[in-house]
């Protein structure tokens, strides 16, 4: 009888809410752990993919360099070509970088004169950015 209150008792401390995007899931110990197991499987796989989609992004852009360089050497760049049911057309795009805090900050020291008051909005937005905490689960 004794044993049985305890396992009770054990139970009830194994027994966990998790609040996971306002949805309620009780999970035992054993649904626990077996979870976790999941979770590594799937991060080993994510980590193997993630690998093979660098290696062939790596291709990719070898490939683009060298095809692009062809195509501008004679005279394609314009053209579009139809290799089987697809379509390739070379273009050139335009893409600007990021504004980071360091360009931020040299932008409003040569628009704004008064160093004080460039440093004061230049901290004001970079203390006052939205933020958000995620729970998330890290390999060690």
């Amino acid at each position: 009888m004794r044993a049985s209150v305890l396992e009770k008792i054990e139970n009830k401390l194994y027994n966990r809410i998790i609040m996971l995007n306002y949805n309620i899931i009780i999970m035992n110990k054993p649904e626990f752990d077996k979870q976790i197991q999941q979770w590594i499987q799937i991060d080993d796989q994510v980590k193997s993919l993630n690998e093979k989609i660098k290696e062939l992004r790596d291709k990719k852009h070898a490939l683009n360099t060298n095809i692009t360089k062809y195509a501008e050497q004679n005279n394609l760049f314009h053209s579009t070509l139809k290799i089987n049911d697809d379509k390739l057309k070379f273009a050139n795009t335009k893409s600007q970088s990021p504004i980071t805090l360091t360009y931020l900050q040299k932008c409003l020291g040569e628009i704004i004169k008064n160093e004080v008051q460039s440093n004061q909005i230049f901290e004001y937005i970079k203390n006052n950015r939205e933020s958000k905490i995620v729970s998330e689960i890290r390999r060690l």
